[in-house]
């Protein structure tokens, strides 16, 4: 097929381009289709080139048996039979329409652009045509910095059964303001939601049915880690993901540092959530200056390390609602979970009183240079003798400040506390603390300091 010279091109560079075009691979093969397809028919991608020379790349990452045209909007059609980078180079500095068809026999999964100088070329994507055997969307946007909005109805035709279809599709796309509402409406077998749209750093707000039909997710993990401006959550953003379970929540919105607020039943219908649900969920979050008193009320089944890290680096936050953890009592781990909390001044009474199989309070309050201390953060008075019978208990660290700036409280007498069989471990528990911060400072052994 005679190639398309752009007008005011050059000739001589224009032929080379072309020649270089043709060695890649063969031109349109129209007998692969059973007709040309139509505009509406096509993924089509608008790629802005600022200069000669520059390239773009679609990224054909599996797929079996791929039929794929991509026609990169130069006169240049491509028709490839095998996965891998196709790169193309484009001679002239304006905006091209890429247009991507064709067909997977199964496991389709295309990405745009191939790196840092190349993903932020797209600008804008199409809705994505039906494409036979296209079945995940997984970093198919990833790090497109200069996509500024995705279509609402973007996804409505690739309603895939694979579970594990938007891992990661727009991880680090700076550019994105918003987010539509109804944009995974018809993807109701998506299973997980991981690193969607983290680092997404100008999203400033969700909307409320983001996932309302997507009642297969097991897992939420980092989906807007580092949406740094991120001012507040919907009430109901997790209203009807009954499933999520195991890792579900883990980084959610971690070092979202703009949100403010918590929802108070944000977690009410997530009553599966185990094992490390909650890890590092809010990690980073320096705008909170609360959290809702019934937030973890219903998540009963969480686990092992369902609350490590969970507020660490919350600088804002001061105080600590009562009964906080008291339904949490599966849980194994409050490691790092008010890690450098530097403005939390005060517990609320017998805070983890209930909280019978943790064994480990590793760093808990870790770098709280103002919180005022109490007697009864593990147990009621009198209750010293059973807390922690015949557990081993990992205490590192837990009260450890470098110095004290609040309130003098009461140093927990953890040393007095019957083990049993078990054996704590102490090492530098309440180190940094003095006669200035605990009123019983002189009762803790050293072993404990």
């Amino acid at each position: 097929m005679r190639a398309n010279l752009g007008r005011g091109s050059s000739i001589g560079a224009d032929l080379s381009h072309r020649s270089s075009a043709l060695s890649r691979g063969p031109l349109r093969n129209w007998k692969k289709l059973s007709r040309v397809p139509g505009n509406d028919d096509t993924w089509n991608l608008t790629i802005r080139i600022t200069a000669t020379e520059q390239t773009f790349s679609v990224n054909i990452v599996s797929g079996s048996n791929p039929e794929i045209f991509i026609d990169w909007g130069d006169g240049i059609v491509e028709y490839h039979t095998s996965i891998g980078l196709k790169t193309h180079v484009f001679l002239r500095a304006r905006d091209y329409t890429v247009r991507i068809y064709g067909k997977f026999s199964s496991s389709g999964n295309i990405r745009l652009g191939n790196d840092a100088n190349d993903r932020p070329r797209l600008v804008r994507t199409s809705i994505i045509p039906f494409i036979s055997g296209l079945s995940s969307f997984n970093s198919t946007f990833y790090n497109c910095t200069g996509l500024t909005a995705i279509p609402a109805n973007l996804f409505d035709h690739n309603t895939s059964s694979s579970t594990d279809v938007f891992s990661e599709t727009f991880y680090g796309c700076t550019g994105l303001t918003s987010i539509p509402t109804d944009l995974f409406r018809y993807n109701t077998a998506a299973g997980t939601f991981y690193n969607t749209f983290k680092g997404c750093s100008s999203l400033t707000s969700l909307p409320i049915d983001l996932f309302r039909y997507n009642t297969a997710v097991s897992g939420f993990a980092n989906t807007f880690s580092g949406c740094t401006r991120l001012t507040a959550i919907p009430t109901d953003l997790f209203r009807y993901n009954t499933s999520v379970s195991a890792y579900g929540f883990q980084g959610t919105f971690g070092n979202c540092s703009s949100l403010t607020s918590i929802p108070t039943d944000l977690f009410k219908y997530n009553t599966s959530v185990s094992t490390n649900g909650f890890y590092s969920i809010f990690n980073g979050c320096t705008g909170l200056t609360s959290i809702p008193t019934d937030l973890f009320r219903y998540n009963t089944a969480v686990g092992s390390n369902g609350f490590i890290d969970t507020f660490n680096g919350c600088t804002g936050i001061t105080s600590l609602p009562a009964d906080f953890f008291r339904y949490n009592t599966s849980c194994t781990s409050f490691n790092s979970t008010f890690y450098n909390c530097t403005g939390l001044t005060s517990l609320p009474t017998d805070l983890f009183r209930y909280n019978t199989a943790c064994l480990s309070f590793a760093n808990t309050f870790y770098g709280c240079n103002k919180l005022t201390l109490r007697s009864d953060m593990f147990c009621a008075a009198g209750d010293e003798v059973t807390r922690f019978n015949n557990q081993s208990v990992d205490f590192t660290n837990c009260m450890r400040i470098s110095s004290f700036t609040g309130t003098k409280g009461t140093a927990p007498a953890l040393w007095n506390f019957t083990f049993g069989s078990g054996t704590p471990t102490k090492t530098t528990c309440f180190n940094g603390h003095s006669t200035n911060s605990v009123d019983n400072y002189s009762d803790i052994p050293a072993a404990w300091r």
